[in-house]
């Protein structure tokens, strides 16, 4: 006999009349360190100089531990070092290009993961949500 009651058969609608959508978001408490750097297409050599915003999934700026939320690769093409937790962020290159590109975290085992971390873009388009037209 089982010992549970099943909640779809009820005559109160009310519940059902108030439900919203909402853009789901990683609660997850999984990080994992990240190295973000910036390299050539063509030939993959470090690119200094280039500066980097990096946006959370609700638009708020990721921060270093000095608080900086504007990230500039140095020599070595190295913009970002830092923990992350899993889940997707937009990385926006403010100079000297404006484009967007993609970063998803996750588990390192997942298929097509390269270390954890996998890289979408460039994109003229700003790919957050929030930027989107309804």
């Amino acid at each position: 006999m089982n010992d549970w009651t099943n909640n779809t058969e009820t005559d109160d609608t009310s519940a059902a009349d108030t439900v919203k959508v909402y853009e789901i978001m990683n609660l997850a408490p999984f990080e994992r360190k990240v190295i973000l750097r910036k390299t050539a297409q063509s030939d993959f050599k470090p690119l200094p100089g280039v500066v980097f915003e990096i946006y959370r999934m609700d638009d708020t700026l990721v921060s270093d531990s000095a608080g900086n939320v504007s990230f500039t690769s140095t020599a070595s093409g190295v913009y970002f070092i830092g923990k992350l937790p899993y889940g997707v962020y937009y990385l926006h290159e403010s100079s000297p290009n404006n484009c967007w590109f993609i970063l998803t975290v996750k588990d390192d085992t997942a298929e097509g993961s390269r270390d954890g971390a996998t890289v979408s873009g460039p994109s003229n388009v700003d790919p957050r949500p929030s930027k989107q037209n309804p």
